[in-house]
C-alpha cells in the first residue's frame, strides 16, 4: 500500500461531512468498480472509503441501503455505514474499518451465516427500490412468483442492455424467447418464500475480518436463496465446509443443480455488458446448454 494525496475536492467533502481533518489516505485494492482507501483523521478515527468518478445516480446510496438491509440478520458481520455523498463529478461512501485476520477464514461459519440470512423472509420477490449489480441497474419490481420475477427483472433487462451494446444478436434473443417457458417452469418448481439475498455473493465480496466473515458490496433483494448459492459457485466457489454447513441448516432442493445455470446466466450477461470479451461466448454457450435441461 502507498500513501497518496487525496483529490482536493474529495478531501474537502470528507472534511466537511465528517467534521474532522484528513491526516492520511492509504489506497487499497477496491475491486474493478470503485477506488478505495483507508483514511485517518485528526480526531484519531479511521475509516474505509470508496469513491467513484461519474458514478451512476444513487450508486452509493444503494450500497448503503443494501448494507443496512443485511444488518437485519443479527448473525451477519456487516460494516456500519458512516456516511455517503453524491457530488457532481464523483460519489463516495464511508464505512467502519474492520480488522482483518487470517484465522477468520472459517468457511463453515460463512455457510451458517448465509443460512441465517436466508431465513429472513418477505412476502414477495424483489425490493422496494432498484439498486445496482456492479455498475448495472438491477431492477427489483416486486412479483409474487419467482420464475416470472427472475425472467422479467433479471434476464430481460440484461438482454435489452446487451442489444443496446450490440453483442446480443438476433439468434441469442430468439433462443431466450424459446427458452422462456422452460426457464419459468423450472425455477417455479417446489416454491419457497422469498429470502433476503446478498445478491452478488462471490469470494471478492467476503472480507475475512477479525470478527469472522463479513459481507460487503451487496446487491440485495428478496429472491430464491439458490441464487446466492449459484453465484458462489460461478467463480471458483468457497470451501467444501461452506456448502456442508449451509445444507446442515438449510438443505437445497434436488432441482438446484439444473437451476444453477439459469441463475448464473444473469451474472454472465451482466459481466458481458460490463466487461464484454469472453463473457459473451459464455452467455451464448449457456443459452445453448440450457436447451438440454429445459
Amino acid at each position: 500500500m502507498q500513501e497518496i494525496s487525496i483529490e482536493n475536492d474529495l478531501k474537502a467533502c470528507l472534511e466537511k461531512d465528517l467534521g474532522t481533518r484528513i491526516e492520511s489516505l492509504i489506497r487499497i485494492s477496491g475491486g474493478c468498480i470503485s477506488e478505495a482507501a483507508l483514511i485517518s483523521t485528526s480526531s484519531a478515527k479511521s475509516y474505509f472509503i470508496k469513491w467513484k468518478l461519474n458514478a451512476p445516480p444513487g450508486f452509493f446510496e444503494a450500497e448503503a441501503k443494501g448494507l443496512n438491509e443485511l444488518k437485519k440478520c443479527k448473525r451477519l458481520i456487516v460494516p456500519t455505514v458512516i456516511h455517503f455523498s453524491e457530488q457532481p463529478r464523483f460519489s463516495f461512501i464511508v464505512l467502519e474499518v474492520l480488522g482483518s485476520s487470517v484465522s477468520s477464514h472459517r468457511h463453515d461459519k460463512l455457510g451458517r451465516s448465509l443460512a441465517a440470512l436466508h431465513l429472513i423472509r418477505a412476502d414477495s420477490f424483489g425490493l422496494d427500490h432498484d439498486n445496482f449489480i456492479g455498475t448495472t441497474i438491477q431492477k427489483n419490481s416486486k412479483e409474487s412468483e419467482w420464475g416470472m420475477f427472475f425472467y422479467n427483472q433479471r434476464l430481460l433487462p440484461q438482454s435489452h442492455l446487451g442489444q443496446k451494446k450490440g453483442w446480443m444478436d438476433d439468434k441469442m434473443l430468439a433462443l431466450m424467447q424459446e427458452l422462456k417457458p422452460g426457464i419459468i417452469e423450472l425455477l417455479s418448481q417446489d416454491p419457497e418464500a422469498p429470502s433476503l439475498l446478498h445478491g452478488d455473493l462471490w469470494s471478492g465480496n467476503i472480507f475475512w475480518s477479525d470478527k469472522g466473515p463479513a459481507f460487503i458490496d451487496p446487491a440485495v433483494y428478496y429472491g430464491h436463496r439458490e441464487a446466492d448459492i449459484a453465484m458462489s459457485e460461478l467463480f471458483g466457489g468457497f470451501g467444501a465446509d461452506f456448502y456442508i454447513s449451509y445444507q446442515e441448516i438449510y438443505p437445497l432442493s434436488k432441482f438446484y443443480p439444473n437451476r444453477r445455470e439459469i441463475l448464473n446466466l444473469y451474472h454472465l450477461m451482466n459481466h458481458a455488458n460490463i466487461f464484454s470479451g469472453h463473457y459473451i461466448k459464455k452467455v451464448r454457450d449457456t443459452l445453448n446448454s440450457l436447451k438440454s435441461i429445459i
